[in-house]
């Protein structure tokens, strides 16, 4: 399939998603492997919405090894216009979410009422659907914990979503901590106490490593996991929890100036 044929078929289906209204109303050592379980099934859920809609055309121009290209494209978005629905799809299978532009940012909320839907979870989702990394990347998002009250149960992942599940976060599964895992079972965690900070992934060949940093000016620090992803890639940002995890406390994250760059980027 070549690139004017995946961008029509993207375009189609993007065309076709639902938009929610404005404001409608996941021992650290000994549990790595296990801690992975509960994002592999956010990954499911998560990818579930954007998968049948979007990526399915394509699939079978997706699962191969990613490109050696050297020329690289770049997309970034401070989102100082807000929410550009050319390139973002804000969605989510729940109730008691929201994903608004606000100051030049934009906020994931999951209220205190949010209830899971049919899936059996909830999500503040704001998806990159219309771009489509192919071979060497680099993605990154810069967050802010706005509303984040302890033992909250809630997970704030930037993912490689769908058909690729790897992923970089901060969560409260067990500790406040940053973690990353692909579907392979590959994990890493580091506690954490950061309030504000940036996610990041970074793939050279099939080979994904996940960090983290702490504001602008502090270096990177790499999640030593072995996480590995031959997909042509799509990315989502959100916040998640489920039926079990969630506190029923409001969590609200605001992310900013997200910055793509691949080898071979198509975007629409």
């Amino acid at each position: 399939m070549d690139e004017d044929q995946l961008a029509r078929r993207i375009v189609a289906a993007v065309d076709g998603l639902p938009v929610p209204p404005a404001r409608r109303s996941w021992d650290p050592r000994a549990s790595s492997r296990r801690s992975v379980l509960p994002f592999r099934a956010v990954a499911l859920a998560v990818a579930s919405i954007a998968f049948v809609l979007v990526i399915a055309p394509v699939i079978v121009s997706s699962v191969r090894p990613a490109s050696s290209e050297t020329k690289v494209v770049v997309f970034a978005d401070d989102f100082a216009s807000g929410i550009d629905t050319k390139h973002w799809t804000p969605m989510g299978p729940s109730t008691g979410y929201s994903v608004l532009a606000v100051n030049g940012a934009v906020e994931l909320t999951l209220e205190a009422s949010a209830t899971v839907g049919t899936g059996g979870y909830m999500a503040a989702n704001l998806g990159s659907l219309r771009c489509v990394a192919r071979g060497d990347y680099e993605v990154s998002i810069d967050y802010t914990l706005l509303d984040w009250p302890s033992a909250n149960g809630t997970q704030f992942v930037l993912g490689e979503f769908p058909p690729g599940q790897v992923n970089v976060r901060r969560d409260q599964f067990q500790t406040e901590r940053y973690a990353a895992s692909d579907n392979s079972g590959h994990a890493a965690i580091a506690p954490t106490e950061d309030r504000a900070g940036s996610l990041r992934l970074v793939r050279h060949g099939t080979s994904v490593v996940g960090s983290y940093r702490a504001g602008a000016d502090r270096p990177w620090v790499e999640l030593p996991a072995q996480l590995t992803s031959p997909f042509d890639a799509t990315f989502q940002i959100f916040l998640f929890s489920d039926g079990k995890s969630f506190a029923g406390k409001k969590v609200r994250v605001a992310v900013d100036n997200f910055r793509l760059a691949a080898t071979n980027l198509v975007c629409l």
